[in-house]
Parts: structure tokens; C-alpha cells; sequence
């Protein structure tokens, strides 16, 4: 190395500094697209110089969007221009300020490529100039999954409308859409997103309950609900279609009974069921949706498929179903005379997939499921004798194989599997098997005559003889009967995954080595920073941690501070106010579409009352157009909770004390019509908080602490019954007041 000249080295350094260098610029190249979009082409709108930037984009691999834009208005620093960027251009920035980062990252990486319109001089076109030609990422090879790209024109949305209303699947109008446009790359999933708006749109303000109401009742279907007691959330449905109910009456032999799982987004099990022809076709009889498949539930759907049946010859002969012993005992009490057969597909399915496993032999599992299958086919009882001994002798070598099925299958079921009564269900299909015809219940001379006068009289003396309550309860189901489109019912909940371990929102950076209190430590903070015993250094660091535990505590007033338990955030999804309501009242925070309908059946129940209340009926009807606002409507869903009037609403509807905190105003809020119970342990006493201004979470608060002052408007409008409300909190009120430094006298609300 020492006789190596010193020039022969800087060769060797400065070739491989040029080797590096040109790798760089030719990767530069590969990355520069300027001389693609750099054109003296003068484009006559703006619309037509994107459209042709975007079509080199596609292209070359990549898609450009509109960054910024402009119009010039004669205001300092206004000019008329376009910025075009690469998507992947800019950083990702939350939508939610504490959002969570996202565990699959972000398309965006600060791509440079820049591109610039604006107009000529002279006003008569526009002109592109490159800003920018270079991009810092690979351009795709194809831009299958863009979600810009994959967008829907107008024309396309035409046609996928046209397409969903002749019920063409999606999967065919994503190929018709394919065939018509080589340069479409919209994905399935899009397609799904495109005709779901389509869907939305055509329910307008209407809630799902009550668009399926119109449409049931728009199409003469017959159907029946039934709501839990507690709320108007429906737990069942049953509906059937005109034509179905008279092809049952003309085929009402044979029914097919069974429940199907996962056909809905509620995961409610779908009770289907199918009559069978004299010619052996089957057809839909009914259907109904059940919260759960207990015997209440079915007897529920099965009584209302009796009262389809209006011919003499009455309900079903026979009925097939699973071995599911909530639908077996209901249809024992329904249809008590009936013949009632398991399913032997079910049956033959349910024996190989527990059994085959005991017989370690192909062909000898032939010649058992062989003998199983005489069983199960047998046509009369003395024949199923034979056939379970011959089953007994196969089993010899197998002994647990048949011990299952006899315990399990053959004992339990055996009337099930002897057919005894075949020539009897003949001879009833025999009677019918020519009777292809709806002549026997088509005409009105066969049916019986169907009138409502009888129960429209005991209607009218039942709304005579009861209070103005009662009144209100019965005119708002007539109500419900006449206009079945404005019900107040509501849909289920949605049936939420299980699985997997709840993701708790960290507070703490991802980098931070400092571990969060214990809980112990947490209490002992918390009661110490009421204890005179402890040294004051000491205090001072246990309060920093007990104000660190609890969030958002500088939210309230500073004498609220030591009577506030805890603060619990609810999601800030637009529906705060209604799901701390839900949470409070232990329905749970994802009820909140309850409390919602709640308060708008309150407010329409008492109508006139809540008119004197807020004033006028056009502010009452502008809180009742609140509550059915959806959630497309954001933060604004919530200012209805500033609002006291609504607060009476809360403590009317579920009968209770109702606290309001923020920085500005605290409030309590007392039931109006009620009066309180004697005991005040049965007072029910929630607390929520108005935050930043936009937000509301839970607040508990210490048994017997100081609470806030009523309004004057509980003094005038509340019945004289419940004046009795405030004489429990008297002393409580007057403690807050005092702390507050307010001279205001006491509203006695027992005062006249």
C-alpha cells in the first residue's frame, strides 16, 4: 500500500464519488416527470386543464389532486390560480385531536411534485407551469384501490341506480361498469359504499323502523311487532306477504319450520317458514325476526301464523323442524293437533359429525350409517324395532356409537321417527293435490266477514274512562296504526364483537418511561388532600396526583373540585349528551338511540305542556326536529343539552334528578309532574358536565355534596305535587350557594 502513487488513489476515490453521483442523478431522472406535464397548450377552462393533467397522471402511475385554489375578488392578495399535488403530498394530520396514531400508517409522505394553473393575461384560457416535477416514492402500477381514482362519475351513479332497482347484483354492475370504461378501476367495495348512499338517500329523515313501516304497509304486507317493556326497541317482527297467505290457505298441509343466523346486521335469528304444494314446490309462508330463540318468542311468531289460516279446514297438518326444543315445545302449545316430524337431515347431519370419530373405518361407517338410516325411515313401529336391533348387532364393535344414538336420538325421539302417521297425511294431501287454484279464499263469500266496530266501541269507552294519561297513550297508538311511517320504535342495538381484549386510550407517550399510579395510590392521594395531618409538601404532590387522575377537572369551578368522584368521556361522536344519559341511567353508553326517541316521545305526548314551558310551539317543534336528526349532523347534535327546557324533558321522562356542571353555569333540574318517593334512597341523582365548550361527559359526585340552584322555571310550571322535590335538597342548595359567594335568595318550589 505504501508504494501505491497518490494519484493512482484519488482515481480511485474520485471514479467511485462519480459512480455514486450518477446513480443519484439517474434516480432523479426516474423520479422527474417535468417534461411530461410541461406543454405550451392553452387550455380554454379550468376544469379542461385538470381533467388533462389528471389523464397523463393516470398514466404515468400516480393520481393528482387539488391542493389549493383561489378566484381573484379585487381583495388585496386574491389571484385566481389552481395547485395540483401528488396525493401522497403533505402530512397526515388527525382528524380528532386525541386520536390515537394509526397502526397501519398513512399514504402520505410529503411528496414535492407540484404543479400550477393559472389564467393568461389576456383572460382567455389557462396555462401550466411545472412547480415541482419530482416525486419521492415509487408511482404504482396500478392504481386498482385509489379510492380518488375509483370515484364514481355522475354517469356511472346513473347507472348503478337503474342497475340496483332491477336488483342486479354488484358484482355484475362493477363488470358492466368494467366493459363500458377500460380505465375504470372502482373496486367492489365502492360499489358496495355507492349503492348504500343511494339507499340512505331514499330514507330521507326517516329512521330505519319507520321506512320499514312505510314500506310494509306501502306493499299491503301483513305484519306484527312487539317492543320490549322497558323501551320501544323491537324484539320481534313478523311479516308475510299477501300472496303467501293465500297459498297457504290452499296448500295448508305441510310446513317447513327453521332458524338461519347472520342474515342481518343486529345478528337477530330469522325464524323462515316454508308450506310445500301438492306438487311438491315449496314457497314462503312467513318470516319473522326474534331477539332470541326462547319458547316466549316463538310461541309469539307461531300465534301469529295461525291467524293467517281462514279457510275451515284450519292450520297446518304437519310440521317439519329442527331439534331445537324451545320451537318443538312452542309448536306443542300452538298447534297442539298437528303432526310435528324432525328434520332428518338435521338429524342424519348432527349423528355423523359427533360419531364418526367412534367408528375408526370407512367402510364400516357405510354399512352403520346404513343401518341408521333404517332407523330413521321406518314407516311403523314394530318395523322400528327390527330396525334398532339390526343397528344394535352392526354396533357390536362399537358400543359408545350406539349408546349415543339410543340415549341421545332413538329414546327421546322415537315418535319422531315411526311413521304411523303416513296414511293419514296421505289421504290430507290426496284431498288436495288438485286444488291448484286461490278460487276457495279469493272470493269474499268464502273468508268471514272481518269487522273492527265491536273493538272500535270498546276503544271509545276504554278512552273515556281513563285519566289524561291514559288519553295521550292511546291516541299516540291509534296514531302509530293510522300513520305506521311516523312509529316511534326503534331498531336494536347492534350485537358488538367479544373477542379480543378492549384497546384503553393511553394518555402516556409511546416513549415514556414513567409508569401510571396504582390505584392504591390513586385513593390514598385522593383522601389525603383532605387530611390537616399530612406536611404540606406532602399534600401538594398527593393533590398533583389525584388532579392527574382525574381528567378534565379544571372544566368546572374550583369549589366543585373536592365533591367530584370521578369524570368519565363518553365518544364525541356528535351523540355525547344522549350516551352520558344512557351510561348515567346504567343502560349503557351505545343505548343513547333510546334516550333519544324517549325524549321525542315525551315531548309529543305532552305537547302543550312543553309548548308553555319553552315559551312557544315553534320552539317546541324545533327541539322535537332536533332529536331526529341523525348523525351526519355532527357536534350540533348536542346544543339541545344547553338548553334547561330539555333537561325537563330528561328528569320527566325517567323520573329523575338531573345535574348539570360546566364553567359557566350549574344548574339543577327537578321532575315536574311526579311526586317524589318518601324515602330518598329511591332517588335517582345524575351529573353530567358541559366541557370545552362542545362536549359532555359523566360526572360523579360524593353522596350528600352541595348541589346547584333551580331556575325559576320549576316554580311555575311544575304540578303542585311535585313541589315537594326541592324540600329533600333544600339544605344541599343552600351549601352550594354559599360556597359560590351568590347572595340569591332560595326558590322554594313549595312556595305559591
Amino acid at each position: 500500500m505504501d508504494d501505491l502513487p497518490l494519484n493512482f488513489m484519488d482515481s480511485q476515490v474520485n471514479s467511485s464519488f462519480i459512480s455514486d453521483f450518477s446513480s443519484f442523478i439517474n434516480e432523479m431522472s426516474d423520479g422527474d416527470y417535468t417534461n411530461n406535464f410541461t406543454t405550451d397548450q392553452i387550455f380554454s377552462t379550468r376544469d379542461e386543464l385538470i381533467q388533462w393533467v389528471r389523464g397523463i397522471a393516470f398514466h404515468l402511475g400516480f393520481v393528482v389532486v387539488t391542493i389549493r385554489s383561489d378566484k381573484a375578488t379585487g381583495q388585496p392578495g386574491r389571484k385566481t390560480y389552481v395547485l395540483l399535488g401528488c396525493e401522497r403530498g403533505g402530512k397526515y394530520r388527525k382528524y380528532k385531536s386525541d386520536v390515537q396514531p394509526s397502526v397501519s400508517g398513512t399514504r402520505k409522505c410529503d411528496c414535492p411534485f407540484k404543479l400550477r394553473g393559472k389564467p393568461i393575461s389576456n383572460g382567455d384560457g389557462w396555462m401550466l407551469k411545472v412547480m415541482c416535477g419530482y416525486h419521492n416514492h415509487d408511482v404504482s402500477h396500478t392504481l386498482v384501490g385509489h379510492p380518488f381514482v375509483g370515484r364514481l362519475k355522475s354517469y356511472e351513479q346513473s347507472l348503478l341506480v337503474d342497475m340496483s332497482k332491477s336488483q342486479v347484483k354488484l358484482a355484475n354492475i362493477l363488470l358492466t361498469l368494467k366493459e363500458n370504461s377500460e380505465c375504470n378501476v372502482t373496486t367492489i367495495k365502492q360499489i358496495y359504499n355507492a349503492r348504500y348512499t343511494y339507499k340512505r338517500s331514499l330514507r330521507d329523515s326517516r329512521t330505519e323502523l319507520q321506512h320499514l313501516m312505510m314500506l310494509l304497509d306501502r306493499d299491503n304486507y301483513i305484519h306484527w311487532s312487539r317492543c320490549l317493556h322497558e323501551f320501544e326497541v323491537v324484539s320481534d317482527l313478523f311479516w308475510t306477504h299477501p300472496d303467501s297467505v293465500k297459498l297457504l290457505n290452499a296448500f295448508n298441509i305441510v310446513f317447513l319450520m327453521d332458524t338461519t343466523y347472520k342474515t342481518n346486521k343486529y345478528r337477530l335469528p330469522l325464524l323462515e317458514i316454508v308450506g310445500v304444494t301438492s306438487t311438491g314446490l315449496t314457497f314462503s309462508a312467513a318470516f319473522a325476526f326474534i331477539s332470541s330463540e326462547r319458547e316466549s318468542n316463538f310461541t309469539w311468531a307461531l300465534e301469529r301464523f295461525r291467524g293467517l289460516f281462514m279457510t275451515s279446514e284450519g292450520g297446518p297438518q304437519v310440521i317439519v323442524s329442527d331439534r331445537d326444543l324451545a320451537l318443538m315445545n312452542a309448536i306443542g302449545s300452538v298447534f297442539p293437533n298437528c303432526y310435528h316430524l324432525l328434520c332428518r337431515f338435521h338429524i342424519q347431519k348432527n349423528v355423523q359429525a359427533k360419531c364418526k370419530m367412534l367408528v375408526n373405518s370407512v367402510d364400516a361407517w357405510d354399512v352403520v350409517m346404513e343401518a341408521w338410516e333404517n332407523v330413521m325411515y321406518c314407516e311403523d313401529e314394530s318395523y322400528f324395532n327390527d330396525c334398532v336391533d339390526r343397528l344394535r348387532h352392526v354396533c357390536i364393535s362399537w358400543p359408545l356409537f350406539f349408546e349415543y344414538v339410543n340415549e341421545s336420538w332413538i329414546i327421546p325421539y322415537k315418535k319422531f321417527f315411526v311413521k304411523a302417521w303416513t296414511n293419514r297425511v296421505m289421504h290430507l294431501g290426496n284431498t288436495t293435490s288438485n286444488r291448484l287454484s286461490f278460487s276457495n279464499i279469493s272470493s269474499n263469500e268464502s273468508l268471514p266477514r272481518l269487522c273492527i266496530d265491536k273493538e272500535i266501541d270498546m276503544v271509545v269507552n276504554r278512552f273515556s274512562e281513563v285519566d289524561i294519561a291514559g288519553k295521550v297513550t292511546i291516541k299516540q297508538k291509534l296514531h302509530e296504526i293510522a300513520c305506521p311511517a311516523m312509529t316511534s320504535m326503534v331498531a336494536p342495538t347492534h350485537k358488538v364483537k367479544t373477542k379480543g381484549a378492549q384497546q384503553k386510550k393511553g394518555h402516556r407517550s409511546e416513549r415514556s418511561t414513567k409508569r401510571d399510579p396504582s390505584y392504591f395510590e390513586q385513593v390514598d392521594a385522593f383522601f389525603s388532600s383532605h387530611s390537616g395531618h399530612s406536611m404540606k409538601s406532602d399534600t401538594k404532590s398527593k393533590r398533583k396526583c389525584k388532579e392527574s387522575a382525574i381528567s378534565m377537572l379544571d372544566q368546572f369551578h374550583p369549589i366543585c373540585h373536592p365533591y367530584i368522584v370521578n369524570v368519565v368521556d363518553v365518544v364525541a361522536d356528535g351523540h355525547c349528551g344522549y350516551r352520558c344519559i344512557a351510561a348515567l341511567l346504567g343502560m349503557g353508553e351505545e343505548s343513547w338511540p333510546l334516550i333519544r326517541h324517549d325524549l321525542f316521545k315525551e315531548l309529543s305526548q305532552w305537547r302543550d305542556e312543553y309548548a308553555r314551558l319553552v315559551g312557544s310551539y315553534d320552539h317546541l317543534e324545533e327541539l322535537r326536529k332536533s332529536l331526529l336528526v341523525e348523525s351526519q349532523a355532527g357536534a350540533n347534535m348536542d346544543k339541545w343539552m344547553t338548553i334547561p327546557d330539555m333537561g325537563y324533558t330528561i328528569a320527566n321522562r325517567y323520573n329523575v334528578i338531573l345535574v348539570c356542571l360546566s364553567s359557566r353555569q350549574n344548574i339543577t333540574i327537578f321532575p315536574l309532574r311526579s311526586r317524589p318517593p318518601i324515602d330518598s334512597r329511591q332517588h335517582k341523582l345524575i351529573c353530567i358536565g358541559h366541557v370545552h365548550d362542545s362536549h359532555f361527559v359523566q360526572v360523579h359526585l360524593k353522596d350528600g355534596c352541595p348541589i346547584p340552584m333551580v331556575d325559576i322555571i320549576s316554580s311555575t310550571h311544575c304540578y303542585p305535587e311535585a313541589r315537594a322535590w326541592s324540600a329533600f335538597y333544600a339544605n344541599r342548595m343552600q351549601t352550594f350557594v354559599h360556597l359560590m359567594g351568590v347572595n340569591s335568595s332560595y326558590v322554594d318550589l313549595g312556595m305559591d
